[in-house]
């Protein structure tokens, strides 16, 4: 090579000529690598305005304050969750104690009616008990106007009812719910 010469054409911009060495021929630089070089500079600078501008952004203070609030405000709705919370667990243990309630009634009473039903049941074998002996004192004792003026109780005490009779009315506890949903 035997010289570069850096020419002006345009400013801040240089064209090389290049003289010729061992056969090669030597030409300009093509037009389109000053636009290219124009584009890069541009785009170079347009970049590192916006790069500035993020930074200024999102600077660390900026980045913590904004970390702060967002942990703030999902713990003031963490704190915000337990009341309704409480309240619904509240509903709940009410809709629970009421029903027990009845329950507890109902059992009662169920067991009042079993309990009526066996007192009933033991007067009525004593009862039962009482007409057998009188029956067969009537029938060892040779009265006629006994035998003749006999009344039956046997419709009597066929007629009461048996424990299975009891209605007993025992709800079920049916749940709608999905569990695990």
């Amino acid at each position: 090579m035997r010289s570069l010469l850096p020419t002006m054409r345009r400013p801040g911009l240089y064209e090389m000529r290049y003289t010729s060495h061992q056969g090669h021929r030597i030409g300009e630089i093509p037009s389109d690598y000053h636009d290219n070089k124009k584009k890069i500079i541009l785009e170079t600078e347009e970049l590192q305005k916006h790069l500035d501008s993020e930074r200024q952004q999102s600077d660390d203070r900026s980045i913590s304050d904004n970390i702060s609030k967002t942990t703030e405000k999902f713990e003031d709705l963490e704190r915000k969750l337990e009341e309704p919370r409480k309240q619904w667990h509240q509903e709940v243990d009410k809709i629970f104690d009421n029903y027990q309630v009845s329950v507890r009634s109902l059992k009662n009473k169920a067991v009042k009616s079993i309990t009526e039903h066996k007192y009933a049941s033991c007067s009525k074998s004593q009862r039962m008990l009482e007409t057998i002996k009188e029956n067969k004192a009537i029938l060892r004792s040779k009265t006629v106007s006994k035998v003749v003026n006999y009344e039956s109780k046997l419709q009597e005490y066929k007629s009461n009812g048996k424990a299975e009779d009891i209605d007993l009315n025992i709800p079920s506890l049916k749940v709608n719910t999905n569990r695990g949903k």
